[in-house]
């Protein structure tokens, strides 16, 4: 039995487009040399690549010639070297790193103390005793005065008001009496209450002012406080503060004249001082 073998040839993609076209120029051929274009550019690229490398390879190596000789002959030729001193560069101190600055402390503010002084009136009251011989000259008893008074004597005459005070009658306040309107307590709780309640007024913290206040009130036959005054100030709002306190004190217990109760008009003098 004779088995007959061929060769069947395969059609490229390219002769499957252009079946039935012309294939003697454009876009077939074309396609046809596209590859031969490919490895001749290919080999073109690395002959030049292999020539650059042989360049390099058989390069002439630099000759380094010692630092007095300034020129050599190589090869027939001659080459000039311009050969500078290395000179070492100076060690490099190292730079200490700056400190940070330590945070600045805050700054500590002072406030001056102000000390609030009262200073009682201390100036002792001196009663004058008459003398004995002013009573020697006296002629004690009724005296009767001759003369022509005209007008007539009522035949009734007004009885006398015989009642004791009461302590509360309206009269004008005395300035001395036996015994001086006294603070409950005494005057050391007074300064105490003074000192308690009395602020320094900033208007006269901010100009400096300092010194005696000295008020006058009248303490009542009942022991209320009424009719302040003041007497001497200095400024900035001492006055008035001194006057409220005052204002702000308990009843006292009232001045005694012959055992009564009277209106007693008194002085009280207040230091304001800055240390």
């Amino acid at each position: 039995m004779i088995m007959e073998t061929g060769f069947l040839s395969v059609a490229s993609f390219d002769d499957i487009v252009f079946e039935g076209r012309n294939k003697a120029y454009g876009a077939y051929v074309l396609r046809q040399e596209y590859p031969m274009q490919v490895v001749k550019a290919t080999g073109i690229a690395l002959l030049t690549a292999f020539l650059f490398l042989i360049g390099l390879v058989i390069k002439e190596p630099d000759v380094m010639l010692p630092a007095d000789t300034q020129s050599t002959q190589l090869n027939n030729k001659v080459h000039t070297f311009i050969v500078e001193p290395i000179i070492p560069k100076p060690p490099v101190k190292p730079v200490a790193p700056t400190p940070a600055a330590s945070p600045a402390s805050p700054a500590v503010t002072t406030k001056a103390f102000r000390e609030i002084r009262i200073v009682p009136d201390l100036t002792p009251v001196t009663t004058t005793i008459p003398d004995q011989n002013d009573f020697a000259q006296a002629e004690p008893g009724l005296v009767t005065a001759a003369g022509n008074l005209p007008g007539t004597v009522p035949d009734v005459l007004a009885e006398a008001d015989s009642a004791i005070g009461t302590g509360t009658e309206t009269s004008s306040p005395f300035e001395v009496v036996e015994k001086m309107p006294e603070f409950p307590n005494g005057l050391a709780a007074m300064y105490k209450f003074i000192s308690k309640h009395l602020r320094y007024p900033a208007e006269a913290q901010s100009l400096g002012l300092q010194g005696n206040v000295v008020l006058t009130f009248v303490v009542s036959a009942t022991g209320e406080i009424s009719d302040i005054k003041i007497l001497q100030d200095i400024g900035g709002g001492a006055g008035e503060e001194a006057k409220r306190v005052v204002s702000l004190m308990p009843q006292w217990r009232p001045g005694l004249q012959q055992n009564r109760a009277v209106p007693v008009r008194f002085t009280l003098p207040v230091r304001f001082r800055i240390n």
